[in-house]
Parts: structure tokens; C-alpha cells; sequence
């Protein structure tokens, strides 16, 4: 199965079916290579200052990385806020809910010599599948031409259709008593993590947050 490519002139409804088929799509050129060499620009202190505080076994330690990008370049709107990102996103998502937000907007430099990353779906973080019902879509910028060489990233196309046997992550591992403590670890990284943002996070999404309680009867 390969990846259908488009022009930046097709209809979107080509876009959306396209990736709802084969869980990829690529458009060629969808903003001027001025942008993105505006944005790189813009994002360079922050790569230089801060790029290697996240490295680790699953982010590489040769990739830079920096989070809030709105925050760090003006630029990087007109690609997180584009009219093509926004269509997409309302036929994928806005059948199965009312609206929804954006989670992350990260940027990556991969250096020369990084190693590949390890194959992982980017909505495994949510313990929820439903066949037909995607929880995310992600959308990838290209500020440099991406290459075989310098770490273009794999896909596996049709991955997103998840069959029956797996939408139950416990019954995928070996030991489920391992996946439970694996489990409660990364749901204790999330809360600390989330814990740094808490204070700039409105009152209504913080009472979204799981309550949690112990009861003896």
C-alpha cells in the first residue's frame, strides 16, 4: 500500500478520504518554502537553548526538540491555524464530538547519526479504542525537504485500523500484571507533568481532570 500524494490545489475531500483509507496523506507545497524557512528561523534559539532537554531513549539523543512552538514563532500560526489542517481535522474528528483542541504543537530537528525511532502509534497515551473513532490527528511540517537520509519519518500504512483483539492494550502483553504497573506509571508521569502547567490551565478544563478517591465499606 503506498501513501497518496496530492497537489496543493486538490479538494480536501480527497485529503480526508485518502487519509481515513490508508491512515497517511501527503500535500506537496501546501505553503511557500518562505514560511517555512520563517518559521525554522524564528524556532533557531530555542532549538540551540533548550533542544536537548528531552532527549531519552524514545525522542533520540541526537534530535532536538522545543514544545510551544505558538508561543516561539508568530510564523508557526499559519501552519497549526491553516485552512487545509482545519478541514481536515473537522471531517475526522467532529463526527464523533462537538469540537475538540489542539494537545501538542512540537518541533523536531533530527540530527545526523540519530538512530530510528521505535514504531508507536502517537494516540496510545489515550486507553480508548473504538473502531471507526479516531482521537487525534496529527499534522507534520516539513520546514527542510524530508529524506531516507535524514530521518523522514516511517509510516505504516492501514496501522490505524485497529482490529478487535488489540482494542484491549492489556491483552496485548504477556504479563497483564506488568502492563497494570506500566500502566499506573505513565498515568503518575502525566499527572506530574501536567501538574508544571496547572496554574495557566482554565477552571473548567482542570475540573475535566480524573478524581480520584478511596473508599472502605
Amino acid at each position: 500500500m503506498d501513501i497518496e500524494y496530492f497537489e496543493r490545489e486538490a479538494p480536501s475531500e480527497q485529503v480526508v478520504a485518502a487519509l481515513c483509507r490508508d491512515g497517511a496523506a501527503v500535500v506537496r507545497d501546501q505553503v511557500s518554502g518562505h514560511v517555512a524557512d520563517a518559521v525554522l528561523a524564528e524556532l533557531r534559539p530555542y532549538f540551540d537553548q533548550e533542544g536537548r532537554l528531552t532527549q531519552s531513549d524514545f525522542n533520540g539523543y541526537k534530535t532536538l526538540r522545543t514544545s510551544g512552538t505558538l508561543a516561539r514563532s508568530r510564523t508557526a500560526a499559519e501552519l497549526i491555524g491553516h485552512a487545509r489542517v482545519l478541514e481536515v481535522a473537522d471531517a475526522v474528528l467532529l463526527p464523533h464530538c462537538i469540537n475538540y483542541q489542539l494537545g501538542s504543537n512540537t518541533a523536531i530537528e533530527i540530527l545526523p547519526g540519530e538512530r530510528d525511532q521505535f514504531l508507536h502509534t502517537d494516540d496510545a497515551i489515550y486507553p480508548l479504542r473504538v473502531p471507526g473513532l479516531q482521537l487525534q490527528v496529527s499534522a507534520m511540517w516539513p520546514l527542510v525537504d524530508f529524506t531516507l537520509e535524514n530521518g523522514a519519518t516511517r509510516i505504516v500504512p492501514g496501522s490505524h485500523v485497529v482490529s478487535e483483539p488489540i482494542l484491549d492494550p492489556r491483552g496485548t502483553w504477556a504479563d497483564p500484571t506488568a502492563y497494570d504497573a506500566a500502566a499506573r506509571k505513565l498515568v503518575g508521569m502525566f499527572v506530574k507533568n501536567f501538574a508544571r502547567f496547572e496554574d495557566h490551565v482554565e477552571a473548567d478544563i482542570r475540573a475535566a481532570s480524573p478524581m480520584t478517591a478511596m473508599a472502605a465499606e
